[in-house]
C-alpha cells in the first residue's frame, strides 16, 4: 500500500517536472523569437534613420539631432553617421567587393570562352589539313600504280606509233605496212607467250597447294585413326579391368556368405 503511494507520487513529481520543463522551453523558444523580431526591427529602422541622416547631411558626415526646447540650438551628434553605422557599411563593402568579384569571374569566363572556340577553330583547321594531305597522298599512289600498270603497253604504243609514223619515199609517203604487220604480229607472239606462262605458274601453284592441302588431310586423317585406336584400347582396358573387379567383389561375396552360413549353422 505504501510501495504504491510512494510510486504514485514519484510519477506524479516526475510528469510535474516534465511539464515544467516544457513550459520553460516554449518560453525560451517565445523569448528567443521576440528578441529576434526586436533585432530585425532596430536593424531595419537603424538603416532607415542611417539613410536618411546620410541623405539630411549632404554627405558632411554629421548627424543633427533634434531641437531641445522651444528656442534651443541643434545640437550636434557625438559621433559622426560613418561611425554609428559601421556594421551596415561594412554589409554594403562586402556587398560591392562580391559583386566586383563576380564581375571578375564574369570577364575571365568571357576570356576564356573566346579563347576556346579560337582553339577548337585551330583543331580543325589541323584535321582538315591532315585529311587533304591524306588524299592527296591516296591520290597519287592510285596515279603511281596506274602508270605501273599502263607501261607496259604505254611502251608498245610509242613503239607503235614511231614504226607505224615513218614514211617511204619510195612509196608516196604512205605507212609502211609490212613492217607494222610484222612488228604486230611479233607483239602478239610475245603477249600470248607471256599469257600462257602465267597461265602455267598458276596452275603450278594450284596444284602445288591441293597436294599440299591432300598431304595435310591425310595426315590429319591418321593423326584421328590413331586417336581412336588409343581411345578403344583404353575403353577395352578399362572394361576388361572393371570385369576383373566385379569377378573379385562377386568372389569375396561368396566366401562371406559361405562363413556366415556355417557359422549359423555350427551355432
Amino acid at each position: 500500500m505504501f510501495e504504491e503511494a510512494a510510486r504514485k507520487r514519484r510519477l506524479e513529481f516526475i510528469e510535474k517536472e516534465k511539464k515544467q520543463k516544457d513550459q520553460i522551453s516554449l518560453m525560451k523558444a517565445e523569448q528567443m523569437k521576440r528578441q529576434e523580431k526586436e533585432r530585425l526591427e532596430r536593424i531595419n529602422r537603424a538603416r532607415e534613420q542611417g539613410w536618411r541622416n546620410v541623405l539630411s547631411t549632404g554627405g558632411s558626415g554629421e548627424v543633427k539631432g533634434p531641437f531641445f526646447g522651444s528656442g534651443g540650438a541643434v545640437a550636434p551628434s557625438s559621433f559622426s553617421s560613418r561611425g554609428q553605422y559601421e556594421h551596415y557599411h561594412a554589409i554594403f563593402d562586402q556587398m560591392q567587393q562580391q559583386r566586383a568579384e563576380n564581375n571578375e569571374n564574369k570577364w575571365k569566363g568571357e576570356i576564356y570562352g573566346r579563347r576556346h572556340p579560337e582553339r577548337q577553330k585551330g583543331q580543325l583547321a589541323v584535321e582538315r589539313a591532315k585529311q587533304v594531305e591524306e588524299f592527296l597522298q591516296r591520290k597519287r599512289e592510285a596515279r603511281q600504280n596506274k602508270a605501273r600498270a599502263e607501261g607496259h603497253m604505254g611502251i608498245l604504243q610509242n613503239l607503235a606509233a614511231m614504226y607505224g609514223g615513218r614514211s617511204s619515199s619510195s612509196r608516196g609517203g604512205k605507212p609502211r605496212n609490212k613492217e607494222e604487220e610484222v612488228y604486230l604480229a611479233r607483239l602478239r607472239q610475245i603477249r600470248l607467250q607471256n599469257f600462257n606462262e602465267r597461265q602455267q605458274i598458276r596452275a603450278k601453284l594450284r596444284g602445288e597447294k591441293k597436294e599440299a592441302d591432300y598431304s595435310e588431310g591425310q595426315e590429319g586423317s591418321e593423326e584421328a585413326d590413331m586417336r581412336r585406336k588409343k581411345v578403344e584400347a583404353f575403353k577395352a582396358q578399362a572394361s576388361a579391368r572393371a570385369a576383373v573387379l566385379k569377378e573379385q567383389l562377386e568372389r569375396k561375396r561368396k566366401e562371406a556368405y559361405e562363413r556366415e552360413k556355417k557359422v549359423w549353422e555350427e551355432h
